[in-house]
């Protein structure tokens, strides 16, 4: 298996750690960023994830190469019909569109958790009587686009009400496998007020290296339980509210998720070998990064030419590009054992580079 194609709003990400494990890559995504550009073989830009966007992408590179493998990213959670289409062309490096759109039943989900006395935040699927104390979030949501405060009841937008539960934001990177489910590592989840029509959008997450032996136990033991219900393979997050000394369960991520910006290529090698039934025998750094966040213009921003992007710089824009207000400008990857200080030191950064790269319009 040499030629991979990865699928993914962004793809950036998974493109270069596939070409560090040396695969020929190729790429069908919804942006044009230059790191994304320098890792693959080839790509086909496309507007959005749906089937009619990507099917007609999908033949054009399968006219020039012999695609070996299929790896998916963010983006597929309201385009599972996508999904299926790939896995009948391929060999899929993840979950089945099944048990991807399983995940997405959210009725459903919460019996599992409830029937293994997983602690979660009440929900209810019928408008409640009283908006106060109820988040609204989308059946299909991704990366926080959707959530909001209930204040009335959305019209036509297909969702459920859930308690609002204060405390850190958080997930767990896991490997599933046969017969065996490996933590990765827990990460704190960051948000961002930027855009404020979606208060709860996703923002980055920083590695979270000290949690109770006892909290990772039992973490681990709901795990194993998901994993034989849901029958998932490779890189998967769990999401959760931490609180009081509680893990009140929000969602399962059946993708490979942002926190796997932290760890080096080796962690994708263990999910292909997780994903093709083989027992992932393979040693990688247990965390390379202390964080990855997504920095969102403020304002309409261009970016600017001849610029040397540093290292930490992710997802770089093209020079010229119009970048509006509320959507991801870049992102930073940065290494720091010390979480406690990264986040300002994230802010200091971010507002240098935007001044020094952008132009405000």
């Amino acid at each position: 298996m040499r030629v991979v194609l990865v699928v993914a709003r962004s793809g950036r990400m998974l493109a270069q750690k596939l070409n560090a494990l040396g695969y020929r890559v190729l790429v069908i995504n919804c942006y044009a960023d230059l790191d994304m550009l320098a890792a693959a073989w080839d790509w086909q830009r496309v507007d959005s994830l749906a089937l009619e966007a990507v099917q007609p992408a999908f033949w054009q590179l399968a006219r020039r190469y012999s695609i070996d493998a299929v790896i998916y990213g963010s983006g597929f959670e309201d385009e599972v019909e996508t999904l299926h289409f790939l896995q009948q062309q391929s060999v899929i490096l993840g979950n089945t569109a099944n048990v991807f759109r399983s995940l997405q039943d959210k009725a459903q989900f919460f019996k599992v958790l409830k029937s293994l006395d997983v602690p979660h935040p009440e929900v209810r699927f019928e408008t409640p009587a009283t908006m106060d104390g109820w988040l609204f979030k989308p059946y299909a949501g991704e990366g926080g686009v959707g959530i909001q405060y209930a204040v009335s009841p959305p019209s036509g937008y297909p969702g459920y009400w859930q308690r609002y539960v204060s405390g850190r934001a958080m997930s767990v990177l896991f490997l599933a496998g046969l017969n065996h489910v490996e933590i990765i590592g827990f990460h704190r989840q960051w948000v961002s007020s930027v855009n404020h029509v979606h208060p709860f959008l996703f923002a980055g997450v920083v590695a979270e290296p000290a949690f109770s032996v006892a909290l990772t136990r039992q973490v681990l033991a709901w795990l194993t339980k998901l994993t034989q219900i849901y029958d998932l393979r490779g890189l998967n997050s769990l999401d959760f509210i931490y609180a009081n000394n509680t893990l009140w369960v929000l969602e399962i991520n059946a993708r490979l998720s942002a926190s796997v910006q932290l760890y080096d290529e080796k962690i994708v090698a263990a999910h292909i070998a997780a994903c093709l039934a083989k027992k992932p025998q393979i040693s990688y750094n247990k965390r390379l990064f202390g964080a990855y966040k997504i920095v969102y213009a403020e304002c309409l921003r261009r970016v600017r030419h001849n610029l040397s992007w540093p290292d930490e710089v992710k997802d770089r824009p093209p020079a010229g590009s119009l970048i509006q207000p509320g959507e991801p400008l870049f992102s930073l990857v940065v290494p720091n054992d010390n979480t406690k200080t990264i986040k300002q030191q994230l802010a200091v950064k971010e507002r240098q580079l935007i001044d020094h790269m952008t132009d405000r319009c």
